[in-house]
């Protein structure tokens, strides 16, 4: 079973909501590791723009996934602002030896999707 889905939950559609939301970040094309790193790498410097940088160019992919956890647009967004101050406050202990940038912002998304969820009580959900 995907720890991701309703148990009631068979087709795992969106509502047009949630679609709309989707479509409010766009897609933009993937970054290359190398250039996210270095965005992460200028955030440990304090760098405010990289963080809008690194904000612009994964923007879409974090949302996505946000959205598929919380299945609300609405709390996708607060995870979406969750992500990336957790990622601007971190951003000195990214270690590309140890993964990859996309990677290491997906992990903090999830992990503050599921926070989002169990606050709300959504146990059902895990």
């Amino acid at each position: 079973m995907d720890p991701l889905r309703a148990p009631d939950d068979e087709e795992n559609v969106l509502d047009d909501e949630a679609l709309a939301a989707a479509e409010r970040f766009g897609s933009r094309k993937e970054q290359p590791p190398t250039l996210l790193a270095g965005l992460i790498e200028r955030m440990a410097k304090g760098r405010e723009d990289a963080l809008s940088e690194l904000y612009g160019a994964t923007v879409p992919m974090i949302y996505g996934l946000a959205l598929r956890i919380t299945r609300s647009p609405q709390i996708a967004e607060e995870v979406v602002g969750a992500t990336y101050w957790q990622a601007w406050l971190q951003a000195r202990r990214f270690d590309v030896n140890r993964g990859s940038p996309r990677g290491w912002l997906l992990s903090i998304a999830r992990s503050r999707g599921v926070d989002a969820i169990r606050r709300l009580g959504g146990s059902k959900w895990l």
